[in-house]
């Protein structure tokens, strides 16, 4: 029996949603950054008391994940407190790809930037990332619907995300059918990123 649940992600998920990342965002900076700072990243979301994050279960495999933080701000705070560790992952990467580190320091300043109260609308939650192992089975819905639930149950009212605005059409329709509503579009590390906000009260 197939049988598919939802639970909060935790250390022991690390090896397998860092691996469902790399595939899913092949061609994305933080890929490029590496494993070990991807581990760190997502390390760091689950030490965060403001994180919210799940990972999806079929057979005792991980086939999905979901993340983001009822307090951006304070998640990109936290960052910069914690960025010792990975300063090792970023020598590395550099080290494959000199060219990188424009786009490190590009990065810096937005992660200084978010740690603004300003940066993000007021009561917002910040969707990070969702990927999944396989496309159209309904675990991104799923763990989409987990995510609302929990921003709804610590009483946020939006959930605000980004994403690449190019080549991006079955992102772009899965967030408009789950009523996310494009707020703008933005320049990030070099390329368009399309807005969007989902007003829970409204759902």
């Amino acid at each position: 029996m197939n049988e598919t649940f939802i639970r909060k992600m935790d250390f022991k998920d690390l090896k397998s949603v860092v691996r469902i990342h790399q595939k899913a965002f092949q061609d994305f900076f933080l890929t490029q950054l590496g494993y070990k700072f991807l581990y760190q990243y997502y390390k760091l979301i689950i030490r965060d008391k403001d994180s919210i994050a799940y990972v999806s279960c079929s057979n005792n495999n991980i086939s999905g994940f979901v993340c983001g933080s009822n307090n951006p701000e304070g998640f990109y705070k936290l960052f910069l407190l914690s960025s010792h560790l990975f300063f090792f992952p970023l020598i590395v990467a550099l080290f494959k790809n000199p060219m990188l580190i424009f786009r490190i320091f590009s990065s810096l300043i937005k992660v200084f930037n978010n740690s603004n109260q300003e940066s993000f609308p007021e009561g917002c939650a910040e969707l990070s990332s969702i990927a999944v192992v396989k496309k159209g089975g309904g675990t991104a819905n799923n763990l989409l619907s987990a995510f609302s639930v929990e921003v709804r149950r610590k009483g946020t009212r939006y959930i605000y995300l980004n994403t690449n605005k190019e080549r991006n059409e079955r992102v772009h329709n899965f967030y408009k059918k789950n009523k996310f509503e494009q707020i703008g579009i933005i320049r990030k590390n070099g390329r368009e990123v399309s807005e969007y906000l989902l007003d829970l009260k409204e759902e």
